[in-house]
């Protein structure tokens, strides 16, 4: 997830259009590029509180969030509460670890 100023949002866009020679989609939040097994979401900054409750970009643009698969979502909670590693819950619903704790970007759990 790269997180971007308000106004250069669409200039971004069309940059990364060019870069990925793709057309993203908009899902209220910004622009999804579907990159096959993975996604680039470009979102403004003035909604990434909304998605990621309590985060904010250190600068702008920022790469503020990747997302990672796992075998077992359940487990791979388990082992991070047992390891006190502090967890929050994105808008969508994953599992993540704050920006704070995760040295600069959040890390979401699907």
């Amino acid at each position: 997830m790269l997180c971007i100023a308000d106004l250069e949002l669409d200039a971004v866009r069309t940059r990364y259009e060019a870069y990925l020679d793709r057309t993203p989609t908009g899902n209220g939040h910004g622009y999804v590029f579907d990159l096959g097994t993975a996604t680039l979401t470009l979102v403004p900054a003035s909604g990434l509180a909304e998605l990621l409750p309590g985060q904010q970009p250190p600068a702008l643009p920022a790469l503020v969030a990747y997302t990672v698969a796992v075998r077992d979502l359940a487990a791979t909670k388990n082992l991070l509460q047992a390891n006190e590693v502090p967890l929050c819950r994105a808008a969508s619903g994953e599992l993540f670890v704050p920006a704070t704790a995760a040295i600069g970007a959040v890390i979401a759990f699907r």
